[in-house]
């Protein structure tokens, strides 16, 4: 692999102008959003993905902490802060070292399996959410301060709102690229933007969160219903 360091170095000192001073480049504002089958050959609205693709070098600032490192993906150096600090909660699997999807699957069917040996003396409910568009209805502002509370930094933070308010949005489909565009006005839409760089890491955060204060709730070893007859005993987990 052929090496550029003079280019990577001028690539690191445009970023850092540009985070450290609130300059957003115009290349950089363009999306293109594009829509993928989840089941390949079904066209249905309801069964397509809305990607969005951002420009190439931004999506490496949006990947990595590049005003500090130009190589770190962004997730992988946030998640890796959370690992060192012991910041992610057990109940949380996936995107991350030391735990794998299997594990959520086990620990469901072992639940399970408890709720049936012990089906005469307990009464139990067994829920589970897939968070459709999970990734689109993320609200920005919070996303970004759950990043914040595993480490990421204010000035990094702040850059994404400002590139989340200011992007604007073409459509691709087979017939090309359209030339009107539509942007997010006050509010940021497609809250993280998947086929971002950065997405996971982000959803991951925003899970840590929520189980944390879902944890918070209920401290205790079960919560009785109004007619004390009954307990609820928290068992969460989510995979990202």
């Amino acid at each position: 692999m052929v090496s550029f360091p003079f280019t990577s170095d001028l690539m690191v000192t445009l970023i850092n102008q540009c985070v450290n001073n609130s300059i957003m480049l115009t290349r950089w504002k363009k999306v293109l959003e594009v829509m993928l089958c989840k089941i390949p050959g079904s066209y249905d609205l309801e069964k397509l993905r809305v990607i969005q693709l951002i420009e190439a070098n931004l999506n490496i600032l949006r990947s990595a902490s590049t005003y500090i490192y130009l190589r770190l993906v962004w997730g992988k150096r946030l998640v890796h802060n959370a690992l060192h600090h012991d910041l992610f909660l057990e109940e949380q699997f996936g995107n991350h070292t030391g735990v794998q999807g299997s594990c959520a699957a086990l620990l469901k069917t072992i639940s399970s399996d408890l709720i049936l040996i012990r089906l005469l003396r307990t009464n139990a409910t067994i829920f589970n959410n897939s968070a459709k568009a999970c990734y689109d209805r993320i609200i920005s502002g919070f996303s970004q301060l759950c990043c914040q509370s595993l480490g990421l930094p204010t000035k990094a933070a702040e850059f994404m709102l400002q590139f989340l308010l200011a992007v604007e949005y073409h459509v691709r489909t087979a017939y090309g690229t359209s030339e009107e565009l539509y942007g997010n006005l006050s509010t940021a839409i497609f809250g993280v933007l998947q086929g971002s760089g950065s997405a996971p890491a982000i959803r991951l955060a925003v899970s840590n969160m929520l189980i944390c204060n879902y944890n918070n709730k209920f401290i205790l070893e079960g919560t009785p219903n109004p007619t004390r007859t009954d307990f609820l005993t928290k068992l969460l987990g989510a995979f990202v």
